[in-house]
């Protein structure tokens, strides 16, 4: 059963079936982001791609302050309503708010899964080779921010979208895509501001119980890079998956492998159906 909503009912009975999947996307997307890796899953898991703030109909609260702990509010009040611990999984952005989520809220969440996770917070007070990847994602989200200040600007996200995607890529981008892709730009920004700004002691994630499972691609961002190894160190129940040939877009690039972790780590079965091209 694959849904996609986050506006779900009060509860969801899922007591005839295994431990639901929840995957949270990354910035600048959605939860079809989730599309390929899905479609390589088994018919048996019970899988919710949620929109997080600002990509679906829902925005942030106007009321609340721009905090990791506020997306990760949302997303456990929808885990709360499926009334059983959850097999949560996160790309980027959404790997920061599961990390949050199952730093949290440790009793619902049976698994996690954070793919190429940007807690971008825990490069600041690091060693020099942090902090001078913090400097250098700190660059990509002044590039947003000045996207967010300046809508007019038709290449506004372009070091954003080639940072992460490979040089070259804006150019091969369509108008209307580049349109929506700079239009994104304000809730990127906030991304950007809760992620690299969070207030939570490596030390805190001692309390953390569920086995985690840390996947990132060798050829990513040297942030990306150094946020896998420091979650490794930090998270009690964790292990490290390193694919080769990946970069940052694993969920795009690797589908069926993606779908083979989160598999592995929630007892589905993996389709037969291998990722196209």
């Amino acid at each position: 059963m694959f849904i996609s909503s986050a506006n779900l009912p009060a509860k969801i009975n899922t007591s005839r079936a295994s431990a639901p999947i929840v995957l949270l996307h990354s910035s600048g997307t959605s939860g079809r982001q989730w599309r390929k890796v899905t479609q390589n899953l088994g018919a048996g898991c019970r899988i919710f791609t949620p929109d997080l703030f600002g990509y679906g109909s829902r925005d942030w609260p106007a009321d609340a302050p721009q905090k990791l702990a506020v997306e990760a509010q949302n997303i456990t009040r929808m885990i709360q309503k499926l009334d059983r611990p959850v097999h949560l999984v996160g790309h980027s952005y959404g790997g920061a708010v599961a990390l949050r989520v199952a730093l949290e809220e440790t009793r619902l969440v049976r698994s996690l899964t954070l793919i190429e996770s940007v807690a971008f917070y825990l490069l600041r007070d690091g060693n020099e080779e942090d902090r001078s990847a913090f400097r250098e994602i700190s660059d990509i989200a002044d590039s947003v921010h000045q996207a967010a200040a300046n809508p007019a600007d038709a290449n506004g996200m372009r070091s954003f979208v080639e940072y992460w995607n490979g040089e070259g890529v804006w150019r091969i981008l369509d108008v209307e895509k580049r349109r929506e892709i700079n239009e994104m730009a304000p809730v990127v920004a906030r991304n950007f501001l809760t992620t690299m700004w969070e207030n939570v002691p490596a030390t805190a994630f001692a309390r953390m119980t569920a086995p985690t499972v840390i996947v990132r691609g060798a050829q990513s961002t040297t942030p990306a890079i150094r946020i896998a190894s420091k979650l490794c160190d930090i998270l009690p129940k964790s292990s490290l998956i390193t694919y080769p040939d990946a970069g940052h877009m694993l969920p795009n690039s690797h589908p069926h492998q993606i779908a083979g972790v989160i598999s592995q780590m929630r007892g589905c079965a993996v389709s037969s159906r291998r990722k196209a091209g």
